[in-house]
C-alpha cells in the first residue's frame, strides 16, 4: 500500500526515504517521477496520433466531398446536354411535319384548282366549300411556318 501511495502521490512524504543502493533510478520519488513522465509522454503521443489520424481522416472526407459534388455537376451537364439536344429534335421534328402538310395542301389546291376548271358543270358549291377550307389550313399553316422559319433563322 506504502508503494502505491509511493506511485500517485511523490509529494505526500515531507522527508525522503534513503535510496536502496547507490544508484539514485533506486530512490522512491525518482521511480515515481519516472512512472509519471512516461505516462504523460505515452498520453502525449497517443493523443498526436489520434490528431493526425483525426485529420487525415478529415481531409479524406472533404476530398470525398469534393469529388462527389464534381460527379454531380457532370452528371447534371450531361443530363441537360440530353435534354437539349431531344427539345431541338422536337422542334425539327414539329417544323418537318408542318413543311410536309404544307406541301400536301398545297398539292391538293393545286388539283383541286384544275378540277374546278375542268369540271365546272359539277356540285361548285361542294368544291368551293372544300376550297375554302383548304386555304384556311394553308394560311394557318403557312403563317406557322413563316414564324418557324424566322424563330429558326433567328
Amino acid at each position: 500500500m506504502k508503494t502505491l501511495v509511493l506511485l500517485f502521490c511523490h509529494c505526500g512524504i515531507p522527508m525522503p526515504p534513503p535510496p536502496f543502493g547507490e544508484c539514485a533510478f533506486n530512490h522512491p520519488v525518482v521511480i515515481t517521477n519516472l512512472i509519471w513522465a512516461v505516462t504523460v509522454v505515452l498520453l502525449g503521443v497517443f493523443a498526436l496520433c489520434y490528431l493526425n489520424k483525426r485529420m487525415k481522416m478529415k481531409k479524406m472526407m472533404t476530398d470525398a466531398d469534393r469529388q462527389h459534388e464534381l460527379a454531380l455537376k457532370e452528371a447534371s451537364d450531361i443530363i441537360e446536354e440530353k435534354w437539349f439536344e431531344k427539345n431541338r429534335q422536337a422542334k425539327e421534328d414539329e417544323l418537318a411535319r408542318k413543311i410536309r402538310e404544307y406541301e400536301e395542301l398545297t398539292i391538293r389546291q393545286k388539283l383541286l384548282d384544275k378540277v374546278i376548271e375542268a369540271k365546272k358543270d359539277k356540285d361548285i358549291g361542294d368544291i368551293k366549300a372544300a376550297l375554302a377550307e383548304l386555304k384556311q389550313k394553308y394560311e394557318t399553316l403557312d403563317g406557322e411556318i413563316e414564324k418557324i422559319i424566322i424563330k429558326k433563322k433567328q
